[in-house]
């Protein structure tokens, strides 16, 4: 049997352990924190509150995943390096540390993205853009 956790949009979920492979799921808050290396699984994964990295160690780039920030309040996009990141719904999504993302990056109609003054994004690929972005910070494009 599978299990397959039904969360929802204002859940918390926090890695806590060492070394963890994170579910392709659907979740509200993703918290990562407390040392080690955090994997994400092959598939999808969504976030419809803030991701929050700290002290510890993520790998996103490993199984190709694509994470998708689909919350309809504003959220917090977690400074890593992302392989597919995709940004939908109506909340606005601020990315205020250093990221980088190796494949596409999109941003659907509805979504509004933001590279707050503090933040960076490196895309190494394309930036498909539907919606809104504005740049306060620092975005490096091939």
């Amino acid at each position: 049997t599978t299990f397959t956790p039904l969360l929802g949009a204002t859940s918390i979920v926090d890695y806590q352990g060492t070394n963890q492979t994170i579910r392709a799921a659907d979740y509200g808050t993703l918290e990562l924190t407390t040392g080690g290396t955090r994997v994400f699984a092959s598939g999808t994964t969504r976030i419809a509150g803030d991701l929050v990295i700290s002290g510890t160690t993520v790998d996103a780039l490993t199984n190709t995943i694509l994470i998708e920030f689909n919350g309809t309040n504003a959220q917090q996009v977690g400074a890593m390096a992302y392989y597919q990141i995709v940004f939908t719904g109506g909340g606005l999504k601020t990315l205020s540390g250093s990221a980088t993302a190796a494949f596409t990056t999109t941003i659907n109609a509805g979504a509004t993205f933001r590279i707050a003054a503090s933040g960076s994004l490196q895309i190494s690929n394309d930036m498909l853009n539907d919606g809104v972005f504005e740049n306060q910070g620092l975005l490096t494009v091939p």
